[in-house]
C-alpha cells in the first residue's frame, strides 16, 4: 500500500511534513504505542539500530541522541527520507544517522550486525511480509 501523492510524508516541504508527523506521533494512541516500543528496545547505548520503514526519522533520531553506535532509517518514500534528515539536522545529530532508500538497503552488502531491528507500522504497506522478515534475518547480529 502506497501513500497518496498528498499524504504529508511525501511532501517536499521537510517543515511542514515535520509538523505533519509530530502531531500524529502527539496522539495518545501513538505515544502510548512509542513508549512501549521505547521500553522494548530497551537502552541503546553502544548498540546498532536499524528503523526499517523509519518515517521521518523518530526512533532513529532517538537512538542517536542516546548513544547508538549506528542509527540507521530506511524507508521506500524517498520525500520522507529528507525530511528524516532535516529532523536529524535539527537536533544536532545529523552526523550520527544515516538514511538509505529501501531499493539501496541490503544486508548483503556488509550491512549485517544490527542489535535491534524495528518495523514499526510496516508490515500493512507490503505484499510479502514474511518475505520481508526473511530477508531482514540476516541483517541482526548474535543475540539482537
Amino acid at each position: 500500500m502506497r501513500y497518496r501523492a498528498d499524504h504529508w510524508i511525501r511532501s517536499a516541504d521537510h517543515r511542514q511534513a515535520l509538523a505533519c508527523y509530530f502531531g500524529q506521533q502527539g496522539k495518545a494512541y501513538s505515544r502510548v504505542k512509542n513508549l512501549f516500543i521505547r521500553e522494548m528496545m530497551g537502552d541503546l547505548t553502544g548498540k546498532r539500530l536499524l528503523d526499517y520503514g523509519c518515517g521521518a526519522g523518530l526512533f532513529v533520531v532517538d537512538a542517536a541522541k542516546n548513544g547508538a553506535q549506528r542509527a540507521v532509517g530506511v524507508d521506500a518514500e524517498q520525500a520522507v527520507l529528507s525530511t528524516a534528515a532535516y529532523h536529524a539536522e535539527r537536533e544536532g545529530v545529523a552526523g550520527r544517522c544515516e538514511w538509505l532508500s529501501d531499493d539501496r538497503f541490503s544486508c548483503s552488502g556488509g550491512e549485517a550486525g544490527f542489535d535491534v531491528i524495528l518495523l514499526k507500522d510496516v508490515v500493512e504497506h507490503v505484499e510479502d511480509d514474511e518475505g520481508l522478515l526473511a530477508g531482514l534475518r540476516p541483517c541482526l547480529a548474535p543475540g539482537g
